[in-house]
This record gives C-alpha cells, structure tokens and sequence, in this order.
C-alpha cells in the first residue's frame, strides 16, 4: 500500500526527520514550506497524511507567523469545499506554547498536537504509531470490501447498439459515475413480476480485447458483481448458426495468439509470403454451473425473445448455439481467414467476435471473489464478404433478452 504524505514545514531539520518515519513504510512524500502552496497542493489532490506545523510563512520568503498553521487547520477541517480533505492530520510544533494554545481547539476534532524535540523519541513513536494504524485500518477495509457483492449483475457491451437493446430492456435507470474514472455507468433494474434485479451496463470506449478487459476490471472493482455478462453481436459460422442465433461460448480462444516464422528460412527474401503465423490457441472455459444451464430446453423462451421483437426478423427459428468462440482483435470479413486460422485448430467453432476472450481472462485472474461470467453474443453476420448490418439491432435484442431472462430465472 502506497502512503501519500504532504509534510508542511520550513525547518529542514524537522522535515527531514518526519520523512525518515515515512520512508519505512514506502511512502510517497512530498513537501511544502508555506501557507500558500500547501493550499494548492490540499486542492489538488488527496493527501493519506497531512503532518502540519504552526509557525509557518505565509507565502515563501515571508516571516513565519506563529498562527499561519493552525489557520490553515481550521480551513481544512471547515466545510470549504476547495480543499480535499486529509485522512489524518497530525500538528507538530517545537513550541511548547503553541501546543498549550491550541491543544483544546484541535482535540475538539481529534486531533493531536505533538511536541517535537530533536533529542526525544516519543514524538516519533506517536507518530509511527498513527501510521500502523492507519495501514491496519486500510488493509481491514479492503479486505472486508472483497468479502461482499454489491450489486446482483454488471453487463459490459462493446457497441452503441449492443448498449441500447439492454438499456430498452432496463427500469428505473440512471448514470453514475466514480471519482477518477472517466466511465459513465448505467445502473438499474430488471424487472419480472416479483422479481428484481439489480444491474449495472457499461459500454467500451473502444472495440477489442484490450478494452473489454480494463472495462471488465473497473465493474468489478467499482461494483463488485455477482455475475458479469457480456451482451452483443458477434459473426457466426456459416452452416453452423443463423442470423440471431444466440451464442454462449462454452470456450473462447484467442485465434491471434501464436508467432509469425520463416516458412522456408534458406531464402533471403522481403517477400512476406515467406513467412508463416501458427497459432498457439489457449482456452478459457464457462463455468461448469453456467454449462449445466445452458442443456436445459429454452425453446419456448427464444420463441418469445424472437416474436417480441417490432422489427424485421430472418425466416428462421432463434436458436441458443453453445460450443467454442474464436476471439480476435480484428473484424473479419473473409471466409478464408476461418478456413486457414481458425478451423485447423478448432473445427467446432461457433462464431468469431473481438471481446469475448478479454473479459473470460479479466474475470479469471480478478482476485476472489470473483463474479461468474457468461457471454451471450447473437449473430449479425458470417464473416464473409456479404457483411452487413442489417440484423445487428435484432441479434443485439436477442443477446440481451437471454441475459435478462437468466438472470431472472436461471440464476
């Protein structure tokens, strides 16, 4: 755990001696000799631990005022919202009677005046002791917030349009956002009858694994989810799935995972149809419970999803596809591609998306508790040349209509 510290102080000495305690627990430090730069600083940023001194200089270069300190205290523990406040606060003065002065005004708050001297120790031990404290207390927290889930499902979406079909489908909605986190949030509810749930939806700031992994991550952390969906589109396998067609990966694969090598090192040659890219595939797997689920009859389900749907709809039946996902970092829009990278290594594959492996691997190194994942991606095309879009909102409805309905009654 890193300590961020703000030491106020113009006595060289003293300040060096302060950042000697904080040093032993790998504390950032930094330091301000006046008034006015420790108010910038405070405005700035939130500090762990404020070590104040009383007889300071107003601005640098000035006369210390033997009340500029605890001037500056009684700001800081104001209601001003200009300063961010400081988890702990000590004073610490050379001046016996600066500490009798102000001793009662800070104990009102809790705070403690400690007296300094170079030759003592106890100050230090006062102050060690603050520190071991606060660590305990810190760690205590953190380890008490990754007891608990805080929230019943967190969906992550890749797209505006995958966004939208779930927000349709959600109640009593509205935005949020987390200190330092640029992410709009979507909290809500899904409704059915008696039963509620509570859910958060966000959106990538970008396709691809990389972004469905940090986002992935933050939901996590932010909301601590007992489930974690991802909900959207996806290509499918032509022959294998048809449009709208709901896909739950029973395994996802990284199809961009391997290296690129010489096909024939002897030749010296620029031309890149020398060199070959063999795959290293490694999997990830759904959970076991999500498997057993996923046999079950839902027939009369995706019958529902489908006709409920106002827009245009493909002649066929909607069906729940499960079986492996290949997950890259590129749209594809040529049959060969699956036929030359994708097939020789897994001819069971499903279907073909960008983000899918990112949050299986987010979820699977997340420290525990961890939420249980599922991806439900619906298919919008078949990663061939005849790629378009015209079922992308009817597969985004399907994918979020499944998610809603298990979490309501499967799960």
């Amino acid at each position: 755990m890193k300590i961020n510290v703000l030491i106020v102080e113009d006595n060289e000495q003293k300040y060096n001696e302060i950042a000697e305690i904080f040093n032993k627990y790998n504390a950032n430090i930094e330091l301000s000799n006046n008034v006015y730069d420790s108010k910038v600083k405070l405005a700035n940023k939130h500090y762990d631990f404020l070590l104040l001194d009383i007889n300071l200089p107003y601005e640098d270069g000035e006369e210390c005022s033997p009340e500029a300190g605890y001037r500056l205290f009684k700001e800081i523990s104001s209601e001003l919202p200009m300063i961010k406040k400081p988890s702990e606060v000590i004073i610490v003065t050379a001046y016996p009677e600066l500490q009798e002065k102000y001793d009662i005004e800070a104990n009102k708050i809790l705070v403690s005046i400690i007296k300094y001297s170079y030759d003592e120790q106890r100050w230090r031990e006062q102050i060690e002791n603050r520190i071991k404290y606060f660590i305990r207390s810190k760690s205590d927290s953190v380890s008490q917030d990754t007891e608990t889930y805080r929230i019943d499902l967190a969906i992550i979406t890749a797209v505006a349009v995958e966004f939208d079909q779930v927000y349709r489908l959600m109640h009593d909605t509205h935005e949020t956002k987390i200190n330092n986190d640029p992410t709009i949030y979507t909290v809500g509810k899904f409704k059915e009858g008696d039963n509620v749930v509570n859910v958060v939806l966000a959106k990538q700031h970008q396709m691809g694994m990389i972004a469905a992994s940090v986002l992935t991550i933050k939901l996590i952390q932010n909301f601590r989810p007992r489930y974690l969906a991802m909900a959207g589109i996806a290509a499918g396998k032509r022959g294998e799935v048809n449009f709208g067609d709901i896909i739950v990966p029973t395994e996802v694969w990284d199809y961009g995972s391997g290296k690129i090598q010489q096909e024939d090192k002897k030749m010296v040659t620029d031309d890149t149809s020398n060199y070959l890219f063999k795959p290293d595939p490694k999997y990830l797997d759904l959970d076991v419970s999500f498997k057993e689920i996923m046999n079950k009859n839902f027939n009369s389900v995706l019958s529902t999803i489908k006709h409920s749907w106002p827009g245009p709809k493909p002649p066929t039946e909607l069906g729940l596809i499960t079986g492996p996902i290949a997950c890259g970092s590129v749209v594809v829009q040529n049959e060969e591609i699956i036929q030359k990278f994708i097939d020789p290594y897994n001819r069971k594959v499903k279907g073909l998306d960008m983000e899918s492996y990112g949050v299986f691997y987010a979820v699977e190194n997340y420290i525990d508790p961890k939420p249980r994942v599922v991806v439900c991606k619906s298919v919008c095309d078949f990663a061939d040349s005849e790629k378009n879009d015209s079922y992308q909102a009817y597969a985004a409805y399907t994918s979020a209509s499944f998610i809603k309905y298990l979490v309501l009654n499967e799960l």
